[in-house]
Order: C-alpha cells, then structure tokens, then sequence
C-alpha cells in the first residue's frame, strides 16, 4: 500500500493505496469486422485509488455524497455519464430534499453503493471491488464500523457482503424518503474511472478466482470451456429490456458448436466466478452476466451480442481478452424493450473466428 495523503478540501482527506497508473492496452485485432477499439478509451491514467475521509457529509437519493452543499464527482466515486447528468442539472434526485426525512448517523460510516444498486454489474464491477478494498488495505476492526446500505439492496448482494465483511454492522436506509447525515464518513475509490479499469483491479480478480476455487469443489465438472451466457430465463430486470427472438435456434446453434447455456442468476456467487474462470469461449448477449467475463483468464475469445459495450471493451483490456461484437439482422423496439434477431450464417463466420 502506498503511503499518501490528498486534501481534497478541509473536509476531505484521501489516504491513497494505489498511485494513479495507465490502463492496460487492449489487445483487440484490427484485421476483421467483428472487432471494435474504443477511440481514446485507453490513453489517460486512471486516478489513483484509496479511501476517502468525509467529515460532515450527506447522503441523498440512491447514494450522491454532498459537503456543504457540493457534490463529490470525483472520477473515482461517479462515472462520467453520471458527473455529466449531475452538473447539467439533467438529475432531479441527487440533491438533499426537505421532503425527506434527516436521519443523523453518529457511528463511523462506510458507503459502497450508489445509484445503481440493484444491477449485478454495478455490483460486480463497482461495488464489490470496493469490499475487497476495505478488506485488504482499510486498516481498522471492521466491528466498530457501520455499513450503510440501501434498504431494497438485492439478497445476493446481502451474501457477498458477508463474504467479504462478515459480522459487520449493516444501517439500511430508504433512499427513496430518508436523507442521512453523516458525521464521518469511509468511502472507497471505485477501481476504474468510468470501466476503465486501473490495472490492480487485477488483484481483486485474481484473489476472488482463488477463494471460488477453494469453495466450489463440487462443480468443477460442471462446466464446459466454451459458455453461452444467456439472459433467456432473467424475467426480473432494472434496465432496459432487449430479447433474442430467435433464441431457441440460436442456442441450438451454439450446442452443436460445442457450447454450454449458462444462466448466470441461477448459479451463486463462486459458481460464477468458477465457470468464467475456466472459459477459454464465451458467446453471450451484452449485460451484466457477460460482464461475468472479468473473472476469464488472458486470451479468452469473447464475442458480444449487441450493443457495442465500452464496459465489456474495458474488461478485455484489463485482462487481455479478444474482444468482438456481432450486430443483429433484425432489431425492433417497443414499449418493452428491443427485440432483436441473428443470422446463424453470420454468428458462423464469427464462431470461426473466434476459433
């Protein structure tokens, strides 16, 4: 752990584990049409990572850190996409709102989660990371702290936490009616600045495949080097909903190519992180559970159904993964979603490619 200290102002101090570094390269091909390099993504450091220090801070809506009156955007702690809503007023839940009810917190407090606390990729990729932070480098008895979490944070995100920070003391709060007053407040940097992923995001990685090695014994023979990561049976959703119509022929496809179906949400924790870490193949339509991917080793072959995803791009970068897209034939949206259909042809010649 490196051994620094920024004042953010005289409210907010970051004690600093890892110094800011450049993200690894991509190595995306650049000799076929399936493969895409996001412009620019890569060429910029990624600030330095560690915990900040918050003295008199208030939270708002699903989890927006204000100090007299300002709030935290460090790249860090808020995705740009989100930084951008905020400062063009294009939010109108990130301040604190005299309809709510003020809940004082005198305990020494840890906030982890933010806006998109019921999404497993934001879990995955924002949140959990940040346990692992706490876990690792955060140097006090976790005991005498309190996590604050939101009261509607889903089930599987209550058992990773105990995984991670087990007996801690856990404060629910109702983001939707409740704004919290913090007298001192731990928040942990996000390993990445907008899923650009500073390079010890590796560590975490790496020390989540080794502990679900040693805890999934048992299904180490469940599961194939080639997945097709399917979102066919995931019926719950807080995102925009998209559906493969021409599913069931698509994954029969897949099998005859030597794929297993695997639905992430129906596997727990460990078993995730196990199957992934094993594929040396994925196939699988955008989201969270592709996002899974991090967990696959260098060299992995990843080819993502619609949308291009600079997430799933900053995945294959940090742990060196070809990465490719395969744009539907046919797409159509409605009042539920998008729906969208592949030319088996198509999905062969990319299959080749892959292989």
């Amino acid at each position: 752990m490196v051994d620094l200290t920024r004042r953010i102002d005289e409210k907010i101090v970051k004690y600093v584990a890892f110094e800011a570094a450049m993200p690894l390269k991509p190595p995306f091909g650049v000799d076929d049409v399936f493969s895409v390099v996001p412009h620019n993504a890569f060429d910029h450091k990624i600030s330095d990572i560690g915990f900040y220090v918050i003295r008199d801070a208030q939270i708002s809506g699903r989890g927006f850190i204000h100090v007299d009156g300002q709030v935290l955007l460090e790249p860090d702690v808020m995705p740009q996409y989100v930084r951008d809503m905020v400062v063009s007023n294009r939010r109108d839940d990130f301040m604190p709102d005299s309809s709510r009810k003020k809940t004082v917190v005198k305990d020494l407090a840890i906030l982890v989660t933010a806006e998109a606390h019921l999404i497993y990729g934001h879990w995955l990729l924002d949140y959990i990371p940040r346990l692992w932070l706490l876990r690792r480098y955060f140097r006090a008895e976790f005991s005498e702290l309190v996590l604050l979490l939101p009261h509607d944070a889903p089930q599987y995100a209550k058992t990773i936490l105990q995984l991670y920070l087990p007996g801690i003391n856990i404060k629910y709060w109702d983001w939707f009616t409740e704004d919290l007053s913090i007298d001192k407040l731990i928040l942990p940097s996000m390993l990445h600045n907008s899923h650009v992923f500073h390079p010890r995001m590796n560590e975490f990685v790496n020390d989540a495949v080794n502990a679900a090695v040693e805890r999934t014994n048992d299904a180490r023979s469940n599961f194939k080097n080639k997945l097709f990561v399917s979102r066919g049976r995931f019926s719950v959703t807080t995102s925009y909903r998209r559906t493969l119509r021409n599913q069931g022929i698509f994954q029969e496809y897949l099998i005859s190519r030597g794929f297993q179906t695997i639905y992430p949400e129906e596997l727990s924790w460990e078993e995730q992180i196990y199957a992934f870490s094993k594929a040396e193949v994925l196939v699988g339509e955008a989201g969270s559970g592709l996002h899974n991917a991090i967990f696959s080793p260098s060299g992995t072959r990843v080819l993502s159904l619609r949308p291009v995803n600079h997430v799933q791009s900053g995945i294959a970068a940090l742990r060196g993964h070809r990465m490719y897209y395969l744009m539907p034939s046919v797409e159509e949206a409605n009042d539920q979603g998008t729906e969208y259909e592949y030319d088996l042809s198509k999905l062969g010649d990319a299959l080749n490619l892959l292989n």
